[in-house]
């Protein structure tokens, strides 16, 4: 999805939400490593925007590459 002022994101979202307490901790995780990374000029990780815990969605920054979990 892309916004015409703020550039592409990633949209992730469960369709049957049944855990919304670790969908919330893996997007701090996320957001950790934002931080733990920020100097990094090998990796790029996207930006977290928005969490809906409850419903399990949540957008991020799109950006191109494989994700950390390839790696």
């Amino acid at each position: 999805m892309e916004h015409p002022d703020c550039g592409p994101y990633a949209y992730k979202f469960q369709l049957c939400p049944n855990a919304p307490d670790r969908f919330a901790s893996k997007y701090s995780a996320h957001a950790q490593a934002i931080d733990a990374f920020a100097h990094s000029s090998q990796l790029t990780l996207p930006n977290p925007v928005f969490l809906d815990a409850y419903n399990q969605a949540s957008l991020m920054q799109y950006v191109i590459g494989r994700p950390v979990s390839e790696h």
